[in-house]
């Protein structure tokens, strides 16, 4: 059984400074809670896995549930909370995780975690980096110990009695940005005023490429939709 410290994201106060630029990102956190929250009822019960400050936590207008080891960022989220895992209780119908698993070294112990908390048929939403070769000082600047490719995140979920419903890659033009970003040498921290400029104007034309199909090939993150099929052993 794995320990609460192994699924923990590492702090980190560049990962935190990045949260708040990201928070202008209107648009693309939007583009995000809609996927988060399709298909679910107001009977569901939520967990957010890696809540930060709550931001996609506090989107939905009713109570959901949180797990956010960081304890001082609690009076931030407007739902139930919880330090660890561990904490919780009974059984989930959805389980999201938005930029977590990428912190995590031991992400296999976090989706046995997963499967454990969700009911059968329970959804598993997981959105992460990808592509290592867009691994630049940001990444290391905010404590990501990787970045996720299609068919190993696919086989993580496979192994650990999930079925996967969709897996595809998201922000196609945020791929090459990402390329141009790592290639001029960023400092690993984000403007407010390039979050919100790209927000605005360029990643409307980035969701188009991906809706007419780019994103079966490349993207800046990856979003899988899951459903556990099978109960793994303790």
């Amino acid at each position: 059984m794995p320990t609460d410290a192994i699924i923990s994201k590492t702090p980190h106060s560049d990962h935190g400074l990045n949260l708040d630029v990201m928070s202008y990102a209107h648009n693309y956190n939007q583009f995000i809670f809609d996927w988060i929250s399709a298909g679910i009822n107001s009977e569901d019960r939520v967990l957010d896995f890696g809540a930060g400050r709550g931001l996609f936590a506090n989107m939905f207008d009713r109570e959901i549930e949180a797990v956010e080891i960081d304890g001082s960022l609690h009076p931030h989220i407007c739902q139930k909370t919880y330090r660890a895992m561990s904490e919780t209780d009974g059984v989930f119908d959805l389980i999201y995780s938005v930029n977590v698993l990428e912190h995590i070294k031991d992400d296999v112990s976090v989706v046995e975690q997963f499967n454990r908390k969700l009911g059968t048929g329970g959804r598993l939403k997981i959105f992460v980096p990808a592509f290592d070769c867009l691994y630049s000082r940001m990444d290391t600047a905010v404590g990501h110990v990787r970045r996720y490719r299609k068919d190993g995140l696919i086989s993580l979920l496979e192994k650990n009695g999930f079925r996967v419903i969709h897996c595809r890659y998201f922000d196609s033009i945020g791929f090459f940005v990402s390329l141009l970003y790592k290639a001029f040498g960023g400092n690993g921290k984000l403007s407010a005023s390039n979050i919100v400029l790209f927000d605005r104007f360029v990643f409307p034309f980035s969701l188009l490429l991906d809706r007419i199909g780019l994103n079966g090939f490349i993207g800046k993150n990856l979003l899988v939709d899951a459903v556990k099929v099978q109960d793994i052993r303790e």
